[in-house]
């Protein structure tokens, strides 16, 4: 969810003033969840980084990095800063998503139990985007 988050905010927490927080560019292999080369020794565990150029592997991941498939790729590898309040909010909007599945429909109704969904100015339902707007909002990049 983080990596969907920060791709509609178009802000990756990757820099700080200007500069890349840490940003390692090279051919990189990925065996039984080690990377190499090393990303760098000034990252640590509990941090994000983010995966790019990979076939398997692209996107945010957490240190120690777990659950990665093996390759070999050209790429990056950015150390990140998200912000607490928003890794907790991630967990907020999945909750949401997990209660407003994605349907067709705003309204249902079968076997005695009926049911509608919230809808937008649009008459479609809202996404979470729409329903998370104001609290994301002061994390965007345009």
């Amino acid at each position: 969810m983080l990596n969907e988050i920060c791709e509609h905010l178009h802000n990756w927490f990757d820099t700080r003033d200007g500069e890349y927080i840490n940003r390692v560019a090279d051919t990189f292999t990925i065996s039984g969840g080690t990377i190499s080369p090393a990303v760098s020794d000034t990252l640590v565990d509990g941090q994000y980084v983010r995966i790019v150029g990979s076939l398997f592997n692209d996107g945010i991941h957490v240190l120690p990095l777990t659950g990665l498939t093996d390759e070999t790729f050209d790429g990056a590898i950015f150390g990140l800063a998200i912000p607490a309040a928003l890794v907790t909010l991630a967990t907020e909007i999945q909750s949401w998503e997990a209660a407003n599945p994605r349907t067709a429909y705003t309204s249902e109704s079968f076997g005695g139990w009926s049911g509608t969904r919230s809808v937008g100015n649009n008459g479609a339902n809202i996404t979470w985007q729409q329903a998370f707007a104001r609290k994301l909002n002061r994390w965007r990049k345009i």
